[in-house]
């Protein structure tokens, strides 16, 4: 890897940070809009962890072998994956504590229940969205 190119620079930090946030706390509005019979498909198949995961490390080895075997790619794969879906789990957890304050709602950590994993997941897409957009460096 070459050492002039950054992993993550500022803005796509923010930017991802950004993104989490925004899927994470409109997950609920988004099921409330589809209705009570998609809630336990789309909260199974979409906002678990246990099936973003997978999907993620699907495409990371469909884009791995459709662009070449790159050197170093995998490690960076996990990283970003690893990193930027505990960044998510982190946004979720700390917009709960800060939603809870505000409002002093008794309830409000049980929240962390449903958006913990949702941000986990949504931070999984993330990292893989950055691996993509950092691999395209090192893919030449």
């Amino acid at each position: 890897m070459p050492s002039e190119v950054p992993i993550v620079s500022k803005y796509r930090m923010v930017i991802g940070l950004a993104i989490i946030v925004v899927l994470t706390f409109s997950a609920p509005i988004l099921l409330g809009v589809l209705g009570l019979e998609i809630l336990s498909l789309l909260r199974w198949l979409l906002l678990s962890p246990l099936v973003v995961l997978p999907l993620c490390v699907l495409y990371f080895m469909v884009e791995r072998r459709r662009s070449g075997d790159v050197e170093g790619t995998g490690g960076l794969f996990v990283l970003c994956l690893v990193l930027w879906a505990f960044a998510g789990l982190g946004v979720a957890v700390i917009g709960v504590i800060v939603m809870t304050i505000a409002t002093d709602s008794p309830e409000g950590p049980v929240a962390i229940l449903f958006l913990g994993p949702v941000g986990f997941a949504n931070g999984a897409v993330v990292g893989t969205g950055m691996w993509r957009l950092c691999n395209r460096h090192y893919a030449k």
